[in-house]
């Protein structure tokens, strides 16, 4: 058995979790089946790539840095481009 949080998030057991292959960070679907149930499938064809996540969370550390307790203001910084994204 397992609980929902309070941001509606789920804990799949470990033993399940271990089952499905996941690792943390993948993804999965949920969709429900038969009016009550859940069915959880790891999504295929997701890549991650690690510098492009590290860039997101310096994003999101830098918006978090500026806009401190002002919900609505952005500021867009400049950095320079990533190889191979030019």
């Amino acid at each position: 058995m397992t609980y929902t949080g309070a941001s509606r998030q789920i804990v799949i057991p470990k033993k399940l979790h271990d089952a499905l292959g996941l690792k943390a960070g993948d993804s999965v679907e949920v969709e429900i089946i038969e009016g009550n149930k859940l069915l959880v499938t790891p999504k295929e064809g997701v890549e991650r790539h690690p510098e492009i996540d590290k860039r997101l969370a310096d994003a999101d550390e830098d918006i978090k840095y500026v806009m401190g307790d002002r919900p609505g203001f952005w500021v867009r910084t400049a950095r320079p481009p990533m190889e191979g994204m030019v």
